[in-house]
């Protein structure tokens, strides 16, 4: 028997971090909740509950509605993971637990009713997971218990594929093929079944993929080459960057595009990360000690996200960027500028800058600022790179110099959680540079 509930529960937690608000609500009953999601034809927001072998509906203000699958209860129940919008308006989701337990099936929910209806799998403990809608109007799935793809029709017709290794995490490519990441890397499925594999030199966790903005293919790794998570950006030809991951980041769950041209993704424990189409990375905090799970764009224009016994939201509509006066945040020429002043910078030498908390900077929830950089005093030419503390260096430099040569340039950098930047310098003939910087403004 279908049942449903409504769950009356107001926001547990808000929180802004910096000028982006976060707001929790909490899903009942404990255990229920840290699955899949994704936005309805409704305008809510749908998620699946694997604990809890049920579908929830939450509306822009936090109302939580639980609809149960059937099951025995005696058991675990069939633990719906995947979500997805259907060309035929309705919801459809993957159910990952074996069929003795209730699962091995994919699922529809009609939002206007709440009516369920399940296809069972032909191919036992498939162990269904993520869905996508395809170019042909089907929806295609994983099926990683069985290393195969799955093709359903909305009238419930099931065709399956085998392909080269197993596979959790689906997405439709803007070329009309199904891409999907495993442990060996990336393939592509055209909608006739054919597979193009795109094998990876290092250890891959197919936690996530997703189309960017920018039309490319985007999903998480673990670039063990680097020592360490990476976000990967991947051409259609299978041409590919890395982007390693700022400290402390620990991946394991879904990406997602969102409404602002940015790359969100699950990043480990109270935390989201959010990534550029250049590469980029500023994290979210959240109020809530629970480990986020999957993400997606919502109808209402934010982000929205699954986090144990919590759904959260992330205001978009929050973030801004504030001008300012002209403000001197770093002079190596002065003394009494403490951390941020003398002494010179040295040739080859990294070093840590805090900018939050000065000049009007808040301290907490800057992601990006805009400044004046300025060398003064060069003994030699050279250059600087400034990048946020904690990331790789990179390759590009911001400000070229020469000796004796006052040199200025107007900049955006990033900082990191807390307001810093690390600035190195390289001048190959030796010597060394003073370094001033004035900010004119900052991104929340």
């Amino acid at each position: 028997m279908l049942r449903a509930a409504v769950i009356l529960v107001a926001a547990l937690v808000a929180r802004s971090a910096g000028a982006v608000v976060v707001t929790d609500y909490f899903v009942a009953p404990p255990g229920s909740g840290g699955g899949g999601i994704a936005g309805g034809p409704d305008g809510n927001v749908w998620f699946t509950g694997v604990g809890g072998s049920s579908i929830h509906r939450v509306t822009p203000d936090g109302l939580v509605t639980r609809y149960v699958l059937p099951h025995d209860e005696a058991t675990p129940g069939p633990g719906p993971y995947g979500i997805v919008a259907g060309p035929d308006g309705k919801m459809w989701f993957t159910e990952t637990y074996m069929a003795a337990w209730g699962g091995n099936k994919i699922g529809r929910i009609d939002p206007a009713s709440g009516s369920i209806t399940e296809f069972p799998l032909p191919t036992p403990d498939a162990h269904p997971s993520g869905i996508a809608v395809g170019s042909d109007g089907a929806l295609w799935f994983t099926e990683p218990g069985a290393s195969k793809i799955g093709r359903i029709t909305t009238s419930g017709s099931i065709t399956e594929f085998p392909v080269s290794a197993a596979a959790s995490a689906i997405t439709s490519g803007p070329d009309g093929a199904l891409w999907v990441t495993n442990q060996s890397g990336v393939s592509r499925l055209t909608t006739s079944g054919v597979e193009t594999a795109f094998p990876l030199p290092w250890q891959v966790a197919a936690s996530g993929i997703a189309v960017g903005p920018d039309s490319r293919l985007w999903f998480l790794s673990y670039h063990a080459a680097a020592g360490g998570p990476g976000m990967v950006r991947m051409d259609l030809d299978g041409t590919y960057d890395v982007f390693p991951l700022l400290p402390g980041s620990n991946p394991g769950g879904g990406i997602a595009a969102g409404p602002d041209g940015n790359l969100w993704f699950a990043n480990g424990i109270a935390r989201l990360g959010r990534m550029t189409v250049h590469g980029l990375q500023t994290d979210v905090r959240l109020a809530t000690a629970s480990v986020t799970v999957q993400i997606s764009a919502g109808p209402d224009g934010n982000v929205w996200f699954t986090e144990g016994d919590y759904v959260g939201r992330v205001d978009l509509g929050s973030a801004g960027y504030y001008t300012m006066l002209p403000c001197r945040v770093i002079d190596t020429r002065r003394s009494d500028f403490g951390a941020n002043g003398a002494p010179a910078l040295a040739a080859g030498s990294t070093r840590m800058f805090t900018i939050a908390g000065y000049c009007g900077v808040p301290i907490r929830g800057t992601v990006a600022l805009t400044v004046n950089l300025t060398v003064v005093n060069a003994t030699g030419s050279g250059s600087l790179r400034v990048f946020p503390y904690g990331s790789p260096q990179p390759a590009s430099s911001n400000l070229s110099f020469q000796a004796n040569v006052t040199r200025a340039n107007n900049a955006v950098l990033t900082v990191d959680l807390d307001g810093r930047v690390s600035v190195f310098c390289d001048v190959p003939d030796g010597g060394e540079t003073d370094f001033v910087v004035d900010v004119v403004g900052y991104f929340e």
